[in-house]
């Protein structure tokens, strides 16, 4: 893991957020330094954090943040001289796309019979509820090879396995992935919690490891308890809390920051 430290001035107000303190955050092996989002302050509105104001995005079958596109562009290259055709299923979302995900499969689930409490543990078990997505941020993509014969269901894990449609992809991502940035959310871990393993999903960590850890910062209640997101009055304190570890921070470790170790140096 390589270090960086980064000193900014911290305000707050209104829901914007600017990083204002040392921030030791240990990058895995391959970043080489960190990019502000902006090219400027690591300034986010909290809103922008749950999906409910777009940042700039870039790409053309894409949406993602400037630097995530342009590593994603490389990447998407490097893979053609190999025969694969990398294709992003799905990249920036927003609060409203999300919650069309989360709302249909309630509906699907309760029309069952199925209890709105098993309701959600079904849906969690691989869609986030609406504010929580990594797709909100604009540094997540969920990958195909689209030059291969497209399963029913592109987005299973036995696609990716020895055998399945995109076994190729699979390979290369795992191999070749981190070179531009780019490191596997959910991975086939025993020990992780949360979502089940997706192997489709890649996040670009340069920024979506600084924006994680202005995220977990945030009072989720604020955001998810919304009468327009079905089944959110069975989120209580301790099932958020309970997901936020679970869930949100259930991840490829390598994704995570590591607490800012104990300093005497001082900054602004």
């Amino acid at each position: 893991m390589k270090r960086r430290t980064f000193l900014k001035r911290m305000s707050r107000a209104g829901g914007l957020i600017i990083l204002g303190r040392e921030l030791d955050i240990f990058f895995p092996e391959g970043i080489s330094q960190y990019v502000l989002l902006n090219e400027g302050n690591l300034a986010i509105d909290e809103l922008g954090l749950v999906g409910k104001k777009r940042p700039d995005l870039y790409g053309d079958s894409y949406k993602l943040r400037k630097r995530a596109s342009e590593a994603f562009s490389e990447m998407r290259k490097d893979a053609q001289k190999n025969g694969i055709e990398i294709y992003s299923v799905s990249s920036y979302r927003s609060f409203n796309h999300q919650k069309r995900i989360w709302n249909n499969k309630f509906q699907k689930y309760t029309a069952k019979e199925v209890s709105p409490e098993q309701a959600i543990e079904e849906i969690i078990k691989y869609s986030a509820i609406p504010g929580t997505s990594r797709h909100h941020w604009g540094t997540d993509v969920d990958a195909i090879d689209i030059s291969k014969p497209q399963p029913r269901d592109v987005l299973q894990a036995r696609n990716f396995k020895k055998g399945g449609a995109f076994e190729e992809l699979g390979e290369w991502l795992s191999a070749n992935a981190n070179k531009y940035g780019y490191w596997e959310v959910y991975t086939e871990n025993l020990e992780r919690k949360g979502f089940k393993p997706e192997p489709w999903h890649f996040s670009f960590a340069e920024l979506s490891m600084p924006i994680l850890k202005i995220f977990t910062g945030i009072s989720l209640e604020n955001y998810l308890i919304d009468e327009t997101v079905k089944g959110s009055n069975l989120f209580s304190s301790s099932f958020l809390r309970q997901y936020k570890n679970d869930f949100i921070l259930g991840i490829n470790p390598q994704l995570i920051s590591s607490p800012a170790p104990h300093s005497s140096s001082s900054g602004n």
